[in-house]
């Protein structure tokens, strides 16, 4: 090297040190050497197998997305419906008459009901009905009505008869109600000879009837009532104070036009007042009872029938009590399940079914459609191949290995297409599982699969058997054999047609 040569050296690397070679990577290369290793994977058809990958995305996707939408559509309904449906409808209501629930438990206390309330849920959940929360439940007795004393004078004037009051007790008081004033009622009392009830009353009575915190109600010889506190509901609209309207406000009855008009109202006791009320009043028109909201937030169409089953089920089996404290029996005492949403499932079953039908119809029409354009662009990959398959077969290939190589490069284009057509599909239309969308998927990937290596095996099978046998002989047969199974096809799409047009129910979808 020359003194100048070394200079230039030295100027260009000033610490002298040596450089590594630079490996340059050419970005048409890679693209040659993946587009050869995509090559040997599938043929001669690459780019054929991209377009029928896009395909099969497609039909999958609306495989998948056509039910699970059309199920979202009818859940909307569904639930536009049960709109309407107050909170009392929504739940399972159940009572029995005092008499009777005796007999299921004795003596009749808190306790007691919240037992037999245990024993129903537990029925309840078993009958597969989609319940609340345990805690949402809630048990009570009713007194019935009577005559009392201590309202303003007002409403014992002339022209109206005098108001009547019944005496509640719910379990859950203080969870559904907000005390406004004074303390809630604990145990009844003995003054002078009387009985002494300790009662609550929400502001409207209250207001209704002039009284206040420590007034002094008559419900009869020797019972009286003194209350102790006043309350305000904290959801009007709950069953909790929907099941008996006078629990939360008074009510003028005048629905007998041949007596005159009086108000009802509704005084609450506590739990260990249960037995004075059961040795001082009478029983005959007391009744216990038990409400199990239900929780149909997510209640989706396709589950309509499963929950109004349950729910006939609920009222022949649930509502046994055994006569013992045990568990729920076969037979026993039977108490009164009733449901407000039964009723407006059944109507929306009954619409549903022959919506659903429809729906259902067209959502198996465009899939077969899509599996007919599939197996149609399968064919031409097919054609596409068929120089290649042909020296395969030359050099000694048979036909199980010719058809296992199609499958081979179908599938590397098809399962990653289905996948992500499928996985789309569910993330536009989420929470809407049907299973007809997964056999709908199902059968388009099986035809995009399935479709090649039969084809080319068909392919092979006649090329051999025109080569050993009569010229003209297979496409005579093969002519005979389309126009069966083409005249098959017609009739049994007549035949599903007109059975849908007759009875128009879920069992014919399949056909």
């Amino acid at each position: 090297m020359t003194r100048a040569e070394s200079q230039t050296a030295t100027a260009g690397n000033p610490r002298g040190l040596d450089r590594p070679p630079t490996i340059r990577v050419s970005l048409s290369n890679l693209s040659r050497q993946g587009s050869a290793a995509w090559m040997a994977f599938s043929g001669t058809g690459a780019v054929a197998s991209v377009a029928v990958g896009l395909l099969v995305f497609s039909c999958v996707f609306l495989a998948v997305a056509a039910p699970r939408e059309s199920l979202a559509l009818r859940t909307r309904a569904l639930r536009s419906e049960l709109t309407h449906v107050g909170p009392l409808g929504k739940s399972v209501y159940a009572y029995l008459a005092y008499s009777a629930f005796e007999v299921v438990a004795k003596p009749v206390d808190g306790p007691a009901l919240a037992d037999a309330g245990s024993r129903l849920d537990r029925n309840l959940r078993t009958s597969g009905l989609p319940l609340a929360a345990a805690g949402a439940d809630w048990s009570g007795l009713t007194t019935g009505f009577g005559p009392f004393t201590g309202a303003e004078p007002l409403f014992y004037r002339r022209g109206y008869l005098p108001p009547q009051v019944e005496l509640l007790y719910r379990s859950k008081l203080p969870d559904h109600a907000k005390l406004i004033a004074g303390r809630l009622p604990q145990v009844a009392s003995s003054s002078h000879g009387d009985t002494v009830f300790q009662v609550a009353v929400t502001q409207a009575t209250a207001a209704r009837f002039g009284i206040k915190v420590g007034s002094r109600l008559g419900i009869g010889p020797h019972i009286a009532l003194s209350v102790t506190g006043v309350v305000q509901p904290a959801d009007r609209q709950s069953s909790f104070w929907t099941s008996d309207p006078a629990a939360k406000a008074p009510q003028l009855d005048q629905k007998n036009p041949n007596y005159p008009p009086y108000w009802n109202g509704a005084v609450f006791v506590g739990a260990a007042e249960l037995a004075t009320i059961e040795a001082d009043l009478d029983i005959t028109n007391m009744s216990v009872s038990w409400d199990f909201p239900l929780d149909l937030r997510g209640l989706q169409a396709s589950q309509a029938a499963a929950v109004q089953h349950g729910l006939d089920r609920a009222a022949g089996q649930a509502g046994q009590l055994a006569t013992g404290i045990g568990s729920l029996g076969a037979s026993g005492t039977p108490v009164t399940l009733v449901s407000g949403v039964n009723g407006v499932l059944a109507s929306f079953i009954a619409q549903d079914e022959a919506v659903g039908s429809v729906l259902n119809l067209l959502s198996v029409s465009l899939t077969a459609i899509a599996a007919v354009v599939v197996l149609l662009a399968t064919f031409l990959i097919a054609e596409h191949r068929k120089p290649e398959l042909a020296v395969m077969r030359a050099r000694g290939a048979s036909r199980q290995q010719v058809a296992g190589i199609v499958l081979r490069s179908g599938s590397a284009v098809a399962i990653p297409a289905a996948l992500a057509g499928a996985a789309l599909a569910v993330g536009l239309t989420p929470g809407n599982e049907t299973p007809l969308s997964w056999w709908l998927a199902g059968a388009t990937v099986l035809v995009a699969m399935a479709g090649p290596p039969a084809l080319a095996a068909l392919r092979h099978r006649r090329m051999a058997s025109r080569a050993g046998g009569e010229p003209g002989a297979e496409p005579r047969i093969g002519a005979v054999r389309r126009l069966i199974a083409e005249a098959a096809l017609t009739a049994a799409s007549v035949g599903g047609l007109v059975l849908l047009r007759q009875h128009a129910q879920p069992g014919g979808d399949v056909y």
